[in-house]
């Protein structure tokens, strides 16, 4: 599911706490994700900084019961006002690498992830998917284009020279007014095929305000303007997840399910008018359709992909957490829990098993945790961490 969140984290601009609440917003999240239920999450317009990624994950996909969620790493190296973060189930998925097209407005992020399938303990083998998530500048003027077009030439070009191919979906808010623009070309007619992007419903054309495509408009959700929101209701296509040929053709493990490409909420029927607006809408519950309304002036659009590789859940049902950490060290280094965990313990062994340093005890939270091994020789070391009959062991260089 790829989601703008519209201004998620406070203040921005005229968006403040008497239109657009945050801790509202957590609950329409709440709602929609219940509702959706996605393996995989990518977001944007999230305003910069670790602690609204971490709220979002605490307090609305975590909160809403259906599952546990993990997170990458914030970014903003392109120094922008707003950001894009990613969220996943890890029982599903991990999280192998991240990387970063920057821009002169915000960052392009590219998210590597692989399926924790269930003979990857065994063969190490397994499936990769690269998500790409970007929004691009708003705005109808043909500097506005341009800069779609220069954003959208730079991920394509950097994509190239790192010969990145395979399994990739790119999604996020475009901002596209029509195929005819040259970002969209760009995606979609990039010389080198391996890594060419398609629509899954395929539906080119104008897609500002045309009647034609109101099954697929994702902005806006509401019809007047809030001072946040934007106004004018649904009737554009600024939002979607694309695939490369290798999803869409299934030669690389995952294949795209078409019909399974919508946007949340949107029943054709309320072109130019908000999501909740009579006649009721049918597509999805009314307290989802009003949760759509108030959480964001954007549909989130999803898009399901199918394997024939059996996934591991039904042996991970009781999952403990991904463990992140940098690697070498120095002094003190943070230790990243995408779950709570309760008595673990957590020791640092010489390559020799000579000597055990404990260097922590007691139960984590999700989130970051403080090591300190400033007392420790440089060298090559196993990090230790042992909790519910579970063992994970890590090399870790000290220097």
């Amino acid at each position: 599911m790829s989601y703008n969140l519209l201004y998620y984290g406070l203040p921005y601009s005229v968006c403040d706490e008497s239109n657009n609440n945050i801790s509202l917003k957590d609950q329409h999240m709440r709602s929609i994700m219940a509702y959706v239920n996605p393996d995989i999450l990518a977001v944007c317009e999230m305003i910069p900084g670790t602690a609204n990624a971490q709220r979002l994950l605490d307090s609305a996909l975590n909160a809403a019961g259906q599952r546990t969620y993990a997170r990458a790493q914030p970014t903003n190296y392109s120094n922008g006002d707003l950001t894009n973060m990613l969220y996943y189930d890890p029982l599903r998925v991990g999280l192998l690498s991240q990387d970063v097209v920057i821009n002169d407005l915000r960052d392009i992020n590219l998210y590597k992830l692989y399926l924790k399938t269930s003979d990857l303990g065994s063969t190490a083998d397994t499936i990769f998917l690269t998500a790409v998530v970007a929004h691009l500048k708003a705005g109808s003027g043909s500097s506005d284009e341009q800069k779609r077009a220069q954003m959208t030439q730079s991920l394509m070009n950097y994509m190239n020279a790192q010969n990145l191919n395979g399994n990739i979906v790119m999604c996020g808010d475009f901002n596209l007014y029509r195929s005819s623009e040259q970002a969209w070309q760009n995606l979609t007619n990039y010389p080198n095929a391996e890594i060419r992007f398609h629509d899954p419903v395929d539906s080119p054309g104008d897609w500002n305000n045309n009647v034609f495509f109101a099954h697929i408009h994702t902005q806006s959700t509401h019809a007047g303007s809030n001072g946040c929101a934007a106004s004018g209701g649904l009737d554009d296509r600024f939002d979607f997840i694309l695939a490369t040929n290798a999803i869409m053709s299934g030669s690389r493990g995952l294949m795209g399910i078409a019909s399974t490409y919508q946007a949340v909420g949107q029943d054709g029927l309320h072109f130019n008018t908000s999501v909740n607006a009579p006649p009721a809408n049918a597509s999805v519950p009314a307290n989802v359709a009003d949760a759509l309304y108030g959480m964001s002036d954007h549909l989130p659009v999803v898009f399901g992909m199918k394997t024939a590789k059996p996934l591991s859940i039904a042996s991970q049902q009781h999952f403990p957490a991904e463990i992140r950490h940098p690697n070498p060290v120095s002094g003190a280094f943070s230790c990243h829990f995408s779950h709570p965990l309760h008595d673990i313990r957590i020791e640092l062994i010489n390559m020799l098993s000579q000597h055990k340093s404990l260097l922590f005890e007691g139960d984590v939270q999700a989130g970051t945790l403080t090591l300190d091994v400033a007392h420790c020789q440089a060298g090559m070391y196993l990090l230790c961490f042992t909790f519910t009959g579970t063992q994970i062991i890590n090399k870790l260089l000290i220097y």
